[in-house]
């Protein structure tokens, strides 16, 4: 399980991935090196890295992952500088603008709580992580700036 949070300037996310009862740590923030945005997912690191190239390789309807059509889908966000876009089982975003809080993962609800008091998105990380089991193992941040 995971925890992202937008605080309207960086994305941040934690380190932990979970499979039945085992926690190991991994990455699910990055930043392209092609592009320059930042990208960052919820659910299996495999498919969050399939959606990656998807949107990469120009975003082809066609092309979307059939593994996003089953009940366990990959949940994607993409920040730029004046928008986050959240994709979800179909190849057409949720738009959220910049200026809005926004935190997605089974430790949202914690995140969205810190966020609304003023936090930061690696504080929201680390208070979802305090109280969710299945996030933690660190925080990834990282400035939007494209």
């Amino acid at each position: 399980m995971s925890v992202v949070a937008w605080d309207g300037t960086h994305l941040a996310a934690d380190r932990q991935a979970t499979c039945s009862d085992m926690r190991r740590r991994t990455v699910k923030l990055v930043r392209s090196p092609s592009s320059g945005l930042v990208f960052s997912w919820t659910g299996t690191e495999s498919l969050g890295r399939i959606l990656m190239a998807w949107y990469e390789e120009g975003k082809d309807p066609t092309k979307w992952p059939a593994a996003q059509a089953t009940s366990d889908w990959t949940r994607m966000i993409v920040a730029h500088k004046d928008r986050i876009e959240e994709w979800e089982q179909h190849p057409s975003p949720t738009i959220h603008p910049i200026g809005r809080i926004a935190a997605w993962g089974s430790g949202r609800d914690f995140a969205i709580g810190a966020l609304a008091t003023g936090s930061s998105a690696k504080h929201a990380v680390l208070i979802a992580s305090r109280y969710n089991v299945a996030c933690g193992m660190g925080v990834t941040v990282m400035r939007v700036r494209k």
